[in-house]
């Protein structure tokens, strides 16, 4: 049925004229999220806010404007947007163009004695471009969304020659993130000791993730460009607030 569809006048395929509503969102970022194995340890909580304040903010852009293509790939479609291609998902009128985006990074220190020191980096971004097709008009939205998330796992002791290179606390940064309370109730860094048990666990945990997102209406009208004038058509745009 699909490759009847794609045989006939196609209503997907061709060059499409793309507008971009978005509302800036000032929370569009999360907190970050923490996870640990640290014992005792803490994140600490933000600064009290006055209740007898209240801040709203607001900003408000342009619509961003940009062309598009969208050809057919066996029985699927791809859409294609300056030099980014999405692989396309759906049936009948109703699509979906996606793409994943990952990196990761990761470094091992290791000591003949036992000590062992992992730092793993990972960035994930997600774009989606969702919507229905109906005469020569496309209603939907584009959303992006990042991941950002770095790993910490390091032996909980360590002998006196590790110590020479990585110190007594270590190198994982826990100090930067977790806290704990002392015998007299204030807060100090957490740390992770070369000859203390500061963890749950023979290798102490952290990890910290951060994720965005922002998504906007998405509205698109067809074209009579064809491929031959892809040169300057996908190169052509306003970027949204631009």
């Amino acid at each position: 049925m699909l490759l009847l569809l794609l045989a006939c006048a196609d209503p997907i395929a061709g060059t499409w004229l793309f507008t971009l509503s978005v509302t800036p969102d000032p929370e569009a970022c999360a907190d970050a999220e923490v996870s640990h194995n640290y014992t005792g340890a803490y994140v600490p909580g933000g600064a009290v806010e006055d209740e007898l304040w209240t801040e709203s903010v607001s900003d408000t852009v342009t619509d961003g404007l940009f062309f598009g293509r969208i050809e057919a790939s066996g029985e699927s479609y791809v859409l294609i947007l300056g030099d980014a291609v999405y692989p396309g998902a759906g049936d009948a009128d109703r699509w979906s163009f996606s793409w994943v985006n990952a990196v990761s990074h990761e470094e091992i220190l290791e000591h003949a004695s036992g000590y062992r020191f992992l730092v793993r980096s990972a960035t994930e971004t997600t774009t989606t471009v969702a919507g229905t097709f109906e005469d020569s008009s496309f209603n939907g939205t584009m959303e992006q969304g990042s991941l950002v998330s770095d790993t910490w796992e390091e032996s909980d002791t360590w002998s006196e020659e590790a110590r020479l290179a990585v110190g007594d606390n270590g190198e994982t940064p826990v100090g930067g993130v977790l806290v704990r309370t002392d015998a007299s109730g204030n807060e100090e860094p957490a740390n992770n000791a070369a000859e203390a048990f500061d963890c749950g666990d023979a290798t102490c945990l952290l990890t910290v993730s951060n994720s965005c997102g922002v998504s906007g209406d998405l509205s698109g009208k067809a074209t009579e460009f064809g491929p031959e004038d892809e040169g300057w058509v996908s190169d052509a745009s306003q970027a949204a607030g631009g």
